[in-house]
């Protein structure tokens, strides 16, 4: 089901689904990337264990179903309001993929592919989801289809994963690839505000999923891992994703923030925007093909390695503590 979405389904008679199916071709896999659905992912995994060996860096992109819910109860802090937005989304929401992109200790990228990307179940008709959201994929080149009949459990993701080597590691360093702009114990501010057209008639709604994106990145991992609900304690889930993650780095990288606001995606065509076919913000995909290795996550591994002051769990740490 979609949140707040007027618009139809397109439903197949029963005897016609298996047709259907059938005339829907395969995504494709590029030379550099990897797309990874339930028939290969045992298969996928065991190359990235070996990988890892010789490869111990992971640039991380989570692309989620959207900010589903915020909360209305009272909170006693922006610390308590920011941890409950993320764990009412975390728990209510799905990932419909997760791009890992490898380096070594050097900065160098394997010689063959670099990225492989984990492509999870969903289903529109009965999922909860944004609009904008599933449109932005589906602009991306993300098959709805295939989505629904061949992609990948959650829970078998999160077994193979615990015994893959990535994660309960402290030489596995991870880096996001968009980041986070600000502290966690901070009100949520509008992204890109500043590079917005003063004459722009379109509302600006702070978005957590935008601000605090490697947080949510790492949360939807922690989920599948466990297999549970985020723990209600914030310090709980601080200490369970710093003993899953130890080695991280969250700083939001150099354009990214250009990227998800909407002066980049819109250019300087700001008329007839409800007759656009893409979505007015970027919601959690930084680019327009995802069947190619993400140059954002490769300039992300970039700047980690020129400027390795990680961050690490610091957002999280120094929110606690002041």
């Amino acid at each position: 089901m979609r949140e707040s979405d007027h618009h139809s389904h397109i439903m197949y008679p029963p005897d016609s689904i298996s047709e259907h199916w059938n005339r829907v071709p395969q995504p494709r896999s590029g030379i550099r990337i990897r797309s990874v659905w339930s028939h290969n992912l045992a298969e996928e995994m065991a190359i990235i264990e070996d990988l890892v060996k010789d490869y111990n860096t992971i640039a991380i992109e989570v692309r989620s179903v959207g900010l589903l819910i915020r909360p209305t109860s009272l909170v006693d802090s922006y610390l308590d309001l920011n941890y409950l937005t993320l764990k009412l989304n975390i728990d209510m929401g799905k990932v419909s993929q997760i791009e890992l992109t490898f380096a070594d200790a050097k900065n160098h990228l394997p010689a063959g592919v670099l990225t492989w990307q984990f492509n999870f179940m969903f289903n529109e008709t009965e999922d909860l989801y944004l609009h904008e959201t599933m449109m932005e994929l589906q602009n991306c080149g993300v098959s709805l289809t295939w989505l629904k009949n061949q992609g990948i459990d959650p829970v078998i993701f999160g077994e193979l994963l615990t015994s893959s080597g990535l994660v309960l590691n402290d030489q596995i360093q991870w880096v996001s690839v968009v980041g986070c702009s600000q502290r966690f114990h901070e009100p949520v501010k509008v992204i890109g505000k500043e590079s917005l057209p003063q004459d722009a008639m379109i509302p600006q709604i702070p978005n957590p999923l935008l601000v605090y994106s490697g947080l949510y990145d790492f949360a939807f991992l922690l989920s599948m891992l466990t297999g549970q609900p985020l723990p209600v304690s914030i310090s709980e889930f601080t200490d369970q994703i710093m003993t899953y993650f130890p080695k991280v780095c969250l700083r939001r990288p150099s354009g990214s923030d250009e990227a998800l606001n909407i002066k980049k995606f819109l250019g300087s065509r700001m008329t007839n925007l409800s007759n656009r076919r893409h979505p007015i913000q970027r919601i959690h995909c930084l680019r327009c093909n995802v069947h190619e290795p993400s140059l954002f996550a490769i300039a992300a591994l970039n700047e980690f390695y020129h400027n390795p002051d990680d961050i690490s769990w610091r957002y999280l740490i120094d929110s606690i503590r002041d």
